[in-house]
């Protein structure tokens, strides 16, 4: 919470110091319409071309690394503890990826992988599925999308599972893709279905 209080307090900060620029932009072209009748006309527009120049470098100075820091130290996507959808599937596992940020995601892809899962009838080791629909042009700010994970194999209990969940996305101007990991381990609930936890939670 705190580290989102921080990244807000920095963003209110960037937006004054853009007002600010914004109203130095409006100064100088008073300055250029009060020139007008000692100056000629091509010496007014270098002289404010130069001006919107030093103001975009002054821009770009401020925007990129406050984005850059935001990026790397702000954990966009959380997912939150799940349960298997039938007491006779454990691995069919509905997912919900929320989108914490003030900014929209793009590009995001999701890779669901079972690290391990044993039981009666399955004994998996580092399987990876890939889902056809864990693909997402965009999830916007503060929204959240359910992805179904559904292992193709009959599969009616189980005694431990370790699922991870690795998502990748592009944010703001980034061309490059930041990814997340997660994992999730099973625990037995009630009437035979299966909770799925965060594995730094206690449960």
């Amino acid at each position: 919470m705190t580290e989102k209080t921080n990244v807000t307090r920095e963003l209110s900060k960037l937006q004054q110091e853009v007002t600010s620029l914004h109203q130095e932009v409006l100064v100088l072209s008073k300055e250029v319409s009060k020139t007008h009748k000692t100056e000629s006309r091509p010496k007014q527009a270098l002289l404010f071309s130069k001006s919107l120049l030093g103001i975009a470098a002054d821009l770009s100075a401020l925007i990129i690394p406050v984005a850059t820091w935001y990026l790397a130290f702000s954990s966009f996507i959380s997912i939150p503890p799940t349960n298997s959808l039938q007491a006779n599937k454990p691995l069919t596992i509905p997912f919900v990826i929320q989108n914490n940020s003030l900014i929209n995601l793009r590009d995001l892809n999701v890779v669901i992988n079972i690290a391990s899962a044993n039981g009666a009838s399955v004994n998996l080791k580092e399987v990876e599925f890939s889902e056809t629909n864990d693909s997402l042009p965009v999830l916007s700010s503060n929204s959240s999308h359910t992805i179904l994970f559904n292992f193709p194999f009959p599969v009616t209990s189980i005694n431990n599972a370790d699922m991870a969940v690795e998502i990748s996305y592009k944010a703001l101007f980034f061309t490059k893709k930041f990814k997340q990991k997660f994992r999730f381990v099973a625990v037995p609930g009630q009437e035979g279905f299966y909770n799925y936890y965060p594995m730094q939670s206690k449960f």
